[in-house]
């Protein structure tokens, strides 16, 4: 894997202007999309673009192109990220839940009513009696 992020693997971007321009490019959208959005962003680099980039009349031309292309991108890594912290957030409540459900078998085991388990865990009493239950 190689890192074509703007100012990373010199080598690489020394050989291979276009990719060195892009990379510029995208580094430009990151920087100005907190203040302009992702539409205004983009037209900012494309507007910003030296005049001795080899790519920039391919993108002043095919500007439309160019944008929709960004934003689904941006929208895709957007919705990644989004995923990624539900199932972390998911994994997280799974984790609590069945910490809980381990205290209170403990607790049960050492004769603490339900009702005192509840208010310590701060859960609703049903859910500890069916704790219970399943755990037989």
């Amino acid at each position: 894997m190689l890192n074509i992020n703007y100012g990373k693997n010199g080598g690489l971007m020394a050989s291979c202007r276009p990719l060195k321009e892009y990379a510029w490019l995208v580094e430009k959208i990151r920087e100005n999309k907190a203040s302009l959005g992702i539409e205004g962003a983009i037209d900012e680099a494309i507007n910003c673009i030296p005049e001795y980039f080899e790519i920039r009349q391919f993108l002043i031309g095919h500007r439309a192109e160019v944008k929709d292309m960004c934003i689904t991108e941006y929208n895709e890594a957007e919705t990644l990220q989004m995923i990624r912290e539900e199932g972390r957030e998911e994994g997280r409540e799974e984790g609590r839940e069945e910490g809980a459900r381990k205290t209170a078998r403990n607790m049960l085991k050492r004769g603490t009513s339900f009702d005192e388990i509840a208010e310590i865990l701060e859960l609703p009493i049903d859910m500890i009696r069916s704790w219970a239950r399943e755990s037989g």
